[in-house]
């Protein structure tokens, strides 16, 4: 687990297993950590993809980050 966190905040992307499929992450915050989950799954930039955050104060700090709307429930 340390090993995942060191990755985490030093803009790095891991893959975590899940039931069916592997999923990718990454900090939502790091521009770089981002670009290369874009790249990993050959996404373009202008496609969205979801963030988990798990607390409010992180998805509205992520929110000024954002150019467009953010759905914050």
């Amino acid at each position: 687990m340390k090993q995942q966190q060191l990755c985490l905040t030093n803009d790095q992307v891991i893959a975590i297993p899940t039931e069916t499929v592997y999923a990718l992450a990454g900090n939502a915050l790091s521009i770089p950590a981002v670009t290369k989950i874009y790249e990993i799954k050959t996404h373009h930039l202008e496609e969205t993809k979801k963030a988990l955050v798990e607390m409010v104060d992180v998805a509205k700090e992520l929110r000024k980050s954002v150019k467009e709307p953010a759905i914050i429930n």
